[in-house]
């Protein structure tokens, strides 16, 4: 390019760098933006107009702009100033509508809790237990009732309630991954409790004395238990409702405003339970000052979470705010048949199955009711028998619980399970089960054919996998009739059981001959990424499952009695949850071990290279003209 055609090209955006440089730029994106222009530029006239004047233009321009952005380097001070005041608000604004909609649940769950405690008695204790009700009737006969904030020392109180308080928050935060069902779930039990401990006092007269003394710590609490749910329905509707983004594009936004309004509500929560710990136990302060507090806490939190962010913004087009920094991102190719890692692997499997959902949900649904139905029909035993079921609610540890739940794994597959004596039809339980691995198998074989990874093709690939999926169901049942040491060793190198197999249904090499080969130059490479993929997939498998049995127990613990009648009910919803969320996993674990299995293979032959290098020199040449 002549230099007259470079700099008339360029000419209107080196004068708008320089009009920028000469006023006030607020933006560091815009710089940014203009120093990679200029510095491009720079790099062109140093290559064709070495000795010419553009080039000493161009370094003078890059060295403005390089000077301002060094000056607009935020400080700390800056930083903490920029997030409380600008951050924070913008999520919140952001954010409103579904804040309306948290609220909205809060105060008709609140109503409901009301509601059940006027109806029945019995209500309150379903929810704080009898120790508790009892304890607060204690205070109440000897004059004190709210007497219960001075049971411990003011640090220990601090610790466990400043600790507990955080822990639910990030839970409703968290689990409003699962579509926002989570965090409505965690709002909506924490609302009719605080329903029904209103009640509780109000109906006997201590209305007065209940707002007062609780709402000292509550206005903060609750507001912001209202505002953690709000933030993890952020989360869920970014799923729910992705818009002109990707669902991990539409995420990643979302989750960048969760987190920032979790992080301003964690200040609040550890002040709310330092009111609780050291000021509301003085129950028989002065009314004024009780009044003052509650009065300050709930403007500033209106303020600050309400009234700010809708006069900072209502008026500012949000659409236009460059906050979100999400590029398009073309869709990246998954790596069959070449040497890659297991990270890389697992975004390939994920990749795949976004763009597979609608066969991997059909097929998940058709595997988990063919599971379903051979377990429902030929159990003898409840999955989980009435003291089971109090022992799990009684539970407050999660690890507990989800170790309570992967305890039935075994049993969706075994005819003959470890703890609940012996199925009815063991042997029909047993030939349906293996028909159901083998269709997992199947069902990935049907997901891949476009991939042109199977090297069996027709009929043959489909009864090859067919063979694969029904003899490792086979050797997983022949497991469960060993001893528990050697049971161990099995679960620790299923990676070694599984892969021969995956092989076979894959490969023409007859599978187990390949395997070798494969082995000995892969063993620890094998063990170690199969393994890791192994935990990666069942804790998922577990931390997914694990909240939903949990406020499914919960649910029913408020309205269904632990009966046998009931639990029979409940295990078969139980059980329906479980075999889908299995099926799914099942069937993302074999993808995965798909990918895995062709990398390793491609590693240790090369065949894709030999391939690659036979068609050297074989490839038209294009002649130029």
């Amino acid at each position: 390019m002549r230099e007259s055609s470079f700099v008339q090209n360029n000419r209107e955006q080196w004068e708008e760098i320089e009009k920028g440089l000469l006023g006030k730029t607020d933006n560091p994106e815009d710089l940014r933006q203009q120093f990679i222009k200029v510095t491009d530029d720079l790099a062109y006239a140093r290559t064709f107009y070495k000795n010419r004047s553009i080039r000493v233009y161009l370094n003078s321009l890059a060295q403005g702009v390089q000077e301002k952005l060094h000056k607009m380097r935020p400080r700390p001070l800056e930083r903490v100033k920029s997030f409380w005041l600008e951050r924070v608000p913008l999520a919140m604004y952001q954010s409103r509508k579904l804040l309306y909609l948290s609220f909205t649940i809060f105060f008709i769950c609140v109503g409901f809790g009301i509601l059940s405690s006027y109806e029945s008695e019995e209500f309150p204790r379903a929810f704080f237990g009898d120790d508790y009700v009892n304890k607060t009737l204690e205070n109440i006969e000897s004059g004190d009732p709210l007497g219960v904030y001075k049971s411990q020392e003011p640090l220990e109180m601090f610790v466990a309630i400043t600790t507990n308080n955080l822990r639910v928050a990030f839970l409703a935060f968290g689990l409003g991954i699962l579509f926002s069902i989570g965090s409505i779930f965690i709002l909506s039990q924490n609302s009719i409790m605080l329903g029904t401990f209103m009640y509780f006092f109000y109906s006997r007269g201590f209305a007065y004395e209940f707002n007062s003394v609780v709402w000292l710590h509550g206005t903060f609490e609750i507001l912001a238990m209202v505002v953690e749910c709000a933030a993890g329905m952020v989360l869920g509707h970014s799923l729910i409702f992705p818009g002109t983004y990707t669902r991990s594009q539409s995420l990643f936004i979302a989750g960048k405003k969760g987190i920032t309004i979790m992080m301003a509500c964690v200040p609040i929560i550890i002040i709310a339970g330092f009111i609780e710990s050291y000021i509301t136990r003085y129950t028989d302060m002065p009314d004024i000052l009780q009044w003052l507090i509650i009065g300050l806490s709930f403007v500033f939190f209106v303020y600050y979470f309400f009234l700010f962010p809708y006069l900072k913004y209502r008026k500012v087009p949000i659409e236009i705010i460059k906050d979100n920094n999400v590029l398009y991102k073309a869709e990246e190719k998954i790596q069959w048949k070449e040497e890659s890692s297991l990270f890389r692997n697992i975004s390939d499997t994920l990749n795949f199955i976004s763009k597979e959902k609608k066969k991997i949900i059909t097929f998940s649904l058709l595997l988990a009711f063919v599971l379903f139905t051979i377990n429902y029909f030929t159990k003898s035993e409840l999955m989980l028998t009435k003291v089971e079921y109090l022992l799990f609610l009684e539970s407050e540890n999660p690890f507990v619980s989800i170790l309570n739940v992967l305890s039935n794994i075994t049993d969706l597959f075994l005819p003959f399970s470890f703890g609940y004596g012996y199925t009815e039809f063991p042997f029909l339980k047993g030939g349906v089960v293996i028909i159901w691995g083998a269709f997992l198998f199947l069902a990935v074989r049907e997901l891949v054919k476009k991939e042109d990874v199977y090297e069996r093709e027709g009929k043959g690939s489909y009864t090859m996998a067919f063979l694969a999926g029904a003899l490792l169901i086979i050797t997983v049942m022949l497991f469960s009739f060993l001893s528990n040491f050697t049971l161990v060793l099995a679960v620790f190198f299923f990676p070694l059981i599984l892969f021969p197999f995956v092989q076979l249904s894959m490969l023409k090499g007859g599978g187990f001959k390949s395997y070798k080969s494969v082995l000995k130059y892969n063993f620890f490479r094998v063990m170690g990424s199969y393994f890791v993929a192994l935990i990666i997939v069942f804790s998922l498998y577990a931390l997914v499952l694990s909240p939903v049995f949990i406020m499914i127990f919960t649910f029913i613990e408020w309205f269904v009695p632990p009966e046998a009648n009931n639990l029979e009910n409940m295990n078969a919803i139980l059980l329906g949850i479980q075999c889908i969320i299995l099926s799914f996993v099942s069937m993302l674990f074999l993808v995965l071990t798909n990918i895995q299995t062709i990398n390793l293979y491609e590693f240790a032959t090369a065949n894709k290279l030999f391939s690659e290098i036979s068609t050297v020199g074989q490839k038209k040449k294009i002649v130029h003209a």
